[in-house]
């Protein structure tokens, strides 16, 4: 089979499609023809070597990917070679084959195609817990977005919508608005470093009838973050995502005290791999929002797997607006359509 791989740490230009051999079902595994796979900003951490976790070298990257089943291990008795699949994994994804324990994997109901699975995974399930497990999100509460315009940006707003919150969806530039209010924001508003603190507090109070948003996700993180948190009103509350901007802020603590803010991490990975029953119950969750038109994948654009550094370019231009997918066409898998 082919792969993408990495032989070092570093930049992207140094990985490779290389000939890789064919995995094998272990006991509790199933094997996965893969027939799209997702690129995500946590992939550029893991290739470069600044991700919280550093696979051993050499290794394949993509931590999310759908597929065929096309093996099936010993003690799996749930799947069948045939079935429609996705997978969320901490590295591996950017392959024809997987090898994939079945704790990591979904079967896709037959209302979801191939190519939006691979979209519904990691971003969604992001949103979700931000929302709803560590957010609490409730109905009629005010939701503010950053980096709206990425895969986990339009996620959340789709999720909040679909919990009828008020989404107010934060874009760096102008260009940007119309996909998220195309994605069930209320509102969209424009930061950049032109802009004042203050100017843009003020435009929020004015959305939010004066009280100040109740939940922020942020996944921004740098100024954007430091802007957004003085909108959070008394006892709101505000999840904490990732960095897209590159830049950790530093919390001024006396916002937290004054309004009695609630600041909240998510490190999504950890509940897949410490309660993968909570991760399988969102899943259920996302896909039934799917089948119910509530939540759709937002795939910006679709590569085959030997164009990768284009879709990462892609990435890098920081003008996503959705899922970037790579297509693994794998040359002898069963076809990816029922």
């Amino acid at each position: 089979m082919q792969a993408i791989l990495a032989h070092q740490f570093g930049s992207i230009d140094a990985l490779r499609v290389e000939e890789r051999p064919n995995p094998t079902a272990g006991r509790g595994e199933i094997v996965i023809d893969v027939a799209a796979a997702a690129i995500n900003f946590p992939d550029v951490l893991v290739i470069e070597g600044r991700y919280q976790v550093k696979p051993p070298l050499p290794f394949i990257p993509g931590k999310e990917l759908s597929g065929v089943v096309s093996a099936v291990g010993p003690d799996v008795s749930n799947y069948r070679i045939g079935d429609h699949v996705m997978a969320l994994v901490e590295y591996g994804a950017f392959c024809e084959r997987i090898a994939v324990p079945i704790a990591l994997s979904f079967r896709v109901p037959d209302w979801v195609p191939l190519d939006s699975a691979a979209g519904i995974g990691i971003a969604y399930q992001t949103a979700h817990f931000a929302l709803h497990h560590r957010g609490g999100v409730r109905r009629g509460e005010s939701v503010m977005v950053t980096a709206a315009n990425g895969s986990v940006g339009l996620a959340t707003i789709q999720l909040a919508k679909a919990a009828d919150a008020v989404v107010i969806a934060i874009v760096s530039s102008e260009s940007k608005r119309q996909v998220v209010l195309d994605n069930g924001a209320s509102h969209a508003l424009v930061f950049d470093a032109s802009q004042s603190f203050e100017t843009f507090r003020e435009a929020v109070l004015r959305i939010t009838s004066k009280r100040g948003v109740d939940l922020l996700i942020d996944s921004a993180g740098g100024a954007i973050f430091e802007a957004c948190l003085r909108t959070v009103a008394w006892e709101g509350r505000a999840v904490i995502v990732g960095f897209t901007t590159g830049t950790i802020p530093r919390v001024a603590a006396n916002y937290l005290l004054v309004k009695n803010i609630s600041l909240i991490g998510l490190q999504w990975s950890d509940y897949r791999d410490r309660d993968p029953a909570l991760v399988a119950k969102v899943q259920t969750d996302i896909f039934d929002l799917f089948r119910k038109k509530q939540v759709h994948a937002q795939i910006m654009a679709t590569f085959p797997m030997g164009k990768f550094a284009e879709a990462f370019g892609l990435l890098f231009s920081r003008q996503t607006r959705g899922k970037i997918l790579l297509k693994m066409q794998t040359r002898d898998a069963r076809p990816s359509e029922r």
